[in-house]
């Protein structure tokens, strides 16, 4: 049996079936949230929110947010191949994507990887920074543990998306889902629980801020498309120029 394998640089296409929901029809849009309801001291409200619109709370919320320090792994899942013509084979865990990345879309810094490869990542101030590893080096055909520097985007940082959007790596893994908050009954909490899935089928929880914009603090989920574990750190400050050092140009 041979298994059907994707390509490294290929993030967008591994995380696409991640909560088995992607296909789903969509849904009609939401009326508007009376957030009204919501006493002062409450929060934010997140829980009258549902699904899509949830979600886009959240995106909306992270956009906006300002720098973050964003760690952890997403497992990819990869799909069998087999001459068997009753069927595709069972998808089985394949490689595991790993993230560390600080700043915002426009200017971060960010070390990534998967498989055997793995990659130094700094943007900033409209140039990009690469140095891969010996693995992705050879697959780029590029010369080992040098830096590559280019003005605007490089197509081999492009490929990671969208594992360097905060907001956009989120939305790859989650839209589409069903999500639901449960109004916060401990007034101590300063966080509110979206559960990912629903009724026996609850496949994750995303943790974010109850107080202010529902900035996402810990994302935990595993269902049958593969799982991801991320945590966020909002106002970290991001010293590029430290970073930059690190990364020369030629």
């Amino acid at each position: 049996m041979r298994r059907r394998r994707v390509a490294a640089g290929v993030a967008v296409a591994i995380l696409a079936g991640m909560t088995g929901c992607s296909a789903a029809a969509p849904q009609p849009t939401a009326p508007p949230v009376d957030f009204s309801a919501v006493e002062p001291g409450d929060g934010n409200g997140l829980w009258l929110m549902r699904d899509d619109a949830l979600l886009a709370e959240v995106v909306a919320a992270v956009r906006r947010g300002g720098p973050v320090a964003m760690t952890g792994t997403v497992t990819e899942l990869v799909v069998p191949e087999s001459d068997d013509p009753s069927g595709a084979a069972d998808p089985v865990p394949g490689r595991t994507l790993s993230l560390d990345y600080a700043g915002r879309p426009d200017a971060f810094a960010a070390t990534l990887g998967g498989g055997d490869v793995s990659a130094e990542i700094l943007v900033d101030g409209g140039t990009t920074r690469l140095r891969p590893n010996a693995a992705y080096a050879a697959r780029l055909g590029r010369d080992v543990d040098t830096v590559v520097c280019t003005v605007g985007a490089d197509a081999a940082v492009s490929a990671w998306a969208p594992l360097t959007d905060p907001a956009a790596l989120l939305e790859a893994l989650l839209a589409g889902g069903a999500l639901s908050a449960s109004r916060p009954v401990d007034q101590g909490d300063d966080t509110v629980e979206v559960a990912i899935g629903s009724g026996e089928t609850v496949v994750g929880v995303l943790e974010v801020d109850r107080f202010g914009p529902p900035l996402p603090r810990r994302l935990t989920l595993a269902d049958l498309s593969g799982d991801a574990d991320l945590a966020f750190a909002w106002g970290e400050t991001v010293d590029l120029a430290a970073r930059a050092a690190a990364l020369p140009c030629p």
